[in-house]
C-alpha cells in the first residue's frame, strides 16, 4: 500500500476539486498563518463559519469500507465547544459519516453508515485537552462494515474500536470538511493533509505511514 490506492479524497494546498466557502478576509484563503512559505506543507485553518465543500462524486465508490485520515490542532480559544471537522450526508439529508472532535462534553464522536432512516453506527471517547486543541495530533477513523468493525487510532495506534457495527455507507450527495452539511456546527483550529479511501488502513506500518507524513517539523 502506497497511500494513494484508492483515494478518494486529498486536500492539499493544490487541490482544485474542492470549493473552500465563508474564507475570513486576511486569513489567507483559509491557510494558517506563521507559516512560512519555504516549508513543503501548510495547514489549512478554520474559523467561524468557513469549510470546504467536496463533490459527491469523490465518493461514488465507497460503500462498505472507509478510511479518514488527517492531522488536527483545536483552537483553545474556543475548544471544548460542539464541532464538526467533517460529515457527509445522503440525498435524504441523512447522516452518513461524521466526525465531532470533540463535541462540547470532550468526547470525540465517530459516526458511520445509515439503516436509510437516519439511524447510523457509532462510536465515542472522552478525549483529554492536549488530545484536541493546542497540538497537532494525527486522527484516523476506519469502517468496515463486512467485518462489523469501527475504530478510531491516534497518532497510529488504536484509541477505540467497536464491532457488530454493521449499516453500509452509500448514497453520499453531501460532503463537508470544517463544518456539518447543515451549516450550523462549525470546527475551530487547523486541519491538515485531509484524506479518505475507500479501503481499510489499519496494518501497523500503513497507519505509521500516515503518521509520519508529517514528521517533527510540523508547524506548531
Amino acid at each position: 500500500w502506497d497511500g494513494t490506492s484508492n483515494l478518494a479524497v486529498d486536500i492539499s494546498l493544490n487541490a482544485n476539486n474542492a470549493a473552500y466557502v465563508n474564507a475570513v478576509s486576511g486569513d489567507n484563503s483559509g491557510f494558517a498563518s506563521g507559516i512560512t512559505l519555504a516549508q513543503d506543507d501548510r495547514s489549512r485553518f478554520f474559523e467561524g463559519t468557513d469549510f470546504i465543500s467536496i463533490p459527491s462524486t469523490a465518493t461514488a465508490n465507497l460503500d462498505s469500507v472507509v478510511t479518514i485520515s488527517f492531522w488536527a490542532k483545536g483552537n483553545a480559544a474556543y475548544l471544548p465547544e460542539n464541532t464538526t471537522v467533517f460529515e457527509a450526508w445522503d440525498t435524504a439529508g441523512h447522516r452518513v459519516l461524521n466526525i465531532h472532535l470533540p463535541w462540547s462534553d470532550q468526547n470525540v464522536y465517530w459516526d458511520a453508515g445509515n439503516s436509510g432512516t437516519g439511524a447510523y453506527d457509532r462510536i465515542n471517547k472522552a478525549a483529554t485537552t492536549a488530545e484536541y486543541e493546542g497540538n497537532w495530533v494525527h486522527w484516523t477513523f476506519v469502517k468496515n462494515a463486512r467485518t462489523g468493525w469501527m475504530r478510531i487510532f491516534k497518532n497510529g495506534v488504536q484509541w477505540r474500536a467497536a464491532v457488530n457495527m454493521r449499516r453500509s455507507m452509500g448514497g453520499i450527495a453531501k460532503i463537508r470538511i470544517g463544518s456539518s452539511c447543515g451549516g450550523d456546527v462549525f470546527y475551530d483550529g487547523n486541519v491538515d493533509d485531509f484524506a479518505m479511501w475507500n479501503t481499510e488502513v489499519t496494518a501497523a506500518t500503513d497507519l505509521q505511514w500516515l503518521y509520519k507524513r508529517i514528521d517533527a517539523t510540523h508547524p506548531n
